[in-house]
């Protein structure tokens, strides 16, 4: 529970680090440039793996995992941006909210996790529970074929990138999930700093404070979603985890930054906590 707890502590932290940073008109990508190298000197830092003299071969299926896990990770962030412009951020937040449901119903088709009547039935509440608690954003953006896709995109890259975490905790040993969690944002760090150098985007001295905090952050929120996996199944775990986001996440909106909660989001965080709920009982 402890693991769990801290997972949702970490994410709740960068988001609204984020959206910190997003309300002083950072550069957004040299933020997240800044974070996945911070990220990957901190991972590496406490993952053990440079007091290794070499004699162990390298576990290059760990490396080709955390690789296309950080192209995930920077690719993801890319789709949500571009989500936001087409299809605007609510939608953005209640489609890609439901990607929870992708690792669940891997984690029962593949790794044969329990799934209850609770737990289905908490599943198919996600879609609704997450559509009323999308924020307002002030505009009615006329979808499109290529928003379709985007969001359909966006959906698909957050189940993914989760799945693979469950992958990496089922398949790989304690030496390879730090080399796992290592190359995880070793890529994303490149491919990030590829994209801001080819885009000429500027790094300003408040953009690398906000990267390293980030950083620190995400490789935190990394290392116990790991932790936790150990001893949640991932049908509990990220169902569990992702409503608790939610929830505090639109909570610490309303006093931190005064944002105004409608209705119909009240009524939302009641299906979360019901989510939470329904996946915890027992068959």
């Amino acid at each position: 529970m402890i693991y769990l707890l801290t997972m949702v502590l970490c994410i709740v932290a960068f988001m609204q680090t984020l959206r910190y940073g997003q309300l002083r008109e950072l550069h957004v990508y040299s933020v997240i440039a800044v974070n996945y190298v911070v990220a990957t000197a901190a991972v590496f830092g406490v993952s053990g793996l440079h007091t290794i003299t070499g004699t162990l071969p390298m576990p290059w299926h760990s490396v080709a995992a955390g690789a296309a896990t950080g192209a995930l990770y920077f690719t993801h962030i890319l789709i949500t941006l571009g989500c936001f412009r087409t299809a605007g951020v609510g939608v953005t937040v209640a489609v890609g909210g439901c990607s929870l449901i992708i690792p669940a119903v891997v984690g029962w088709a593949v790794w044969e996790e329990s799934m209850t009547v609770y737990r289905w039935i908490a599943l198919v509440l996600v879609p609704p529970a997450t559509w009323i608690m999308r924020p307002g954003n002030g505009m009615r953006p006329r979808l499109t074929l290529v928003s379709d896709a985007l969001l359909f995109a966006n959906f698909a890259a957050a189940g993914l990138v989760s799945t693979m975490q469950k992958y990496a905790d089922v398949h790989f040993f304690a030496e390879s999930k730090e080399v796992f969690k290592v190359s995880l944002f070793g890529f994303a760090a490149v491919c990030s700093i590829v994209f801001t150098l080819l885009r000429k985007l500027p790094l300003r001295r408040r953009d690398v404070g906000v990267g390293v905090v980030l950083g620190l952050i995400n490789a935190a929120s990394l290392i116990f979603t790991l932790l936790a996996l150990q001893v949640i199944a991932s049908v509990v775990l990220f169902p569990t985890s992702m409503c608790l986001v939610i929830c505090i996440n639109t909570a610490l909106s309303r006093f931190l930054w005064k944002e105004r909660l409608k209705p119909r989001q009240y009524v939302g965080i009641a299906f979360a906590m019901l989510i939470i709920v329904l996946i915890n009982l027992p068959g």
